[in-house]
């Protein structure tokens, strides 16, 4: 059984999940979604995840080498309401399926290789663009993983997702008759706790707006959900 998030993996007080308060009516329907060392919050209306939270071991790390990728449905949501292998192949490999848990921030202890399967859900992904998703958003994977996990020996909350907005817009052409809404920018933050047990935290945004222009239908606009 999926163990999901600890919000008592880092030492001292209990990190509680991010909330969803409303003020994004978009993503007022979502999912919770356990899996190995990590979970997602899913908005099925975008077809996307509002966030992930992971556990990052960095003394429990197992290297674990990389075969083929195996993307698989999650079976818990309609088939129709993830983003699969008709989008990426309709744009050509122009977009890539961005991880936002990175394949190997949950590959620690006895369950590694399981935490691995369980980040190439297609609900574990989100359209980055192909010189996004391994330049950009990569090297800041590697630096969490590498430089703040693994070789400090230190146990990492990383929580991160794409930014939901009313002003993102489509891909140029419907993928099986319906929209699929490209996110402009994505968001990371990193709680550790401190050798004297303060907590500490530092957060990222970044964009990958410059390179999906020509991809997208600028005559469309999502209308706003209105609220009573």
């Amino acid at each position: 059984m999926s163990n999901g998030f600890n919000k008592k993996f880092t030492k001292g007080q209990e990190l509680q999940l991010p909330t969803v308060n409303g003020h994004n009516p978009l993503i007022e329907e979502h999912l919770r979604l356990p899996y190995t060392h990590f979970e997602i919050l899913y908005c099925p209306g975008r077809k996307a995840p509002v966030y992930s939270a992971v556990n990052i071991d960095g003394d429990g790390f197992v290297e674990i080498v990389r075969g083929a990728d195996k993307w698989v449905y999650e079976d818990e949501i309609s088939h129709s309401l993830q983003i699969g292998d008709d989008f990426y192949t309709l744009t050509k490999q122009a977009f890539h399926r961005g991880h936002i848990v990175r394949r190997i921030d949950p590959c620690w202890g006895h369950d590694a290789a399981l935490a691995v399967e369980d980040t190439f859900h297609y609900t574990n992904a989100c359209p980055q663009h192909c010189k996004f998703n391994p330049a950009i958003w990569l090297e800041l994977e590697r630096n969490i993983l590498d430089n703040g996990a693994v070789n400090g020996d230190e146990n990492l909350s990383v929580f991160a997702g794409p930014v939901i907005s009313d002003m993102d817009k489509p891909f140029i052409k419907h993928v099986n008759g319906d929209r699929i809404f490209i996110p402009s920018r994505f968001w990371k933050v990193v709680y550790w706790n401190k050798a004297d047990g303060r907590r500490a935290a530092v957060g990222f945004m970044q964009s990958q707006e410059s390179l999906i222009g020509e991809y997208l239908d600028h005559g469309f606009r999502e209308e706003k959900v209105s609220r009573d």
